[in-house]
């Protein structure tokens, strides 16, 4: 059965949760340990060649396996041609994190930007082109 779960309840529960042999526990609510975090990896949802999630992984104090996951992009992006990357809420979460999972994040997210420049460029050839026809047109 699945629980919503937040880290004080992790740790509130520690015991309990190790007698019932959770290998890993998904926090999906609450306050995230970033503090606590020792790996990040690319989640499961990917728009415009990018994956839009990262999932972040630690131990707790307490010995259990945690995961969670952190949007860079809000839900409402879907379907939109461009990217609307919540930077303010990768700056917080940098801010939070300690090494190695510090550079990990920071590798994922220089690897979105590459791709984020990438369209940037392809966009901004298509705009350059599209004014150059709306240029002669209206000399025609």
């Amino acid at each position: 059965m699945f629980k919503d779960w937040d880290y004080q309840g992790v740790e509130q529960n520690a015991d309990a949760i190790k007698k019932l042999g959770y290998d890993e526990i998904y926090l999906s609510k609450g306050e995230y340990p970033w503090h606590l975090a020792t790996h990040c990896s690319e989640g499961g949802s990917h728009r415009l060649n990018i994956y839009t999630d990262v999932w972040f992984e630690a131990v707790s104090p307490s010995g259990i396996p945690l995961r969670w996951s952190f949007a860079i992009e809000p839900h409402s992006a879907n379907g939109k041609g461009t990217y609307f990357i919540d930077v303010k809420g990768c700056r917080e979460v940098i801010a939070k994190l300690q090494e190695p999972c510090r550079t990990d994040f920071k590798n994922y997210l220089n690897t979105c930007a590459d791709a984020i420049e990438k369209q940037a460029r392809e966009l901004r050839s298509a705009m350059e082109r599209e004014l150059k026809t709306v240029e002669t047109l209206r000399s025609i």
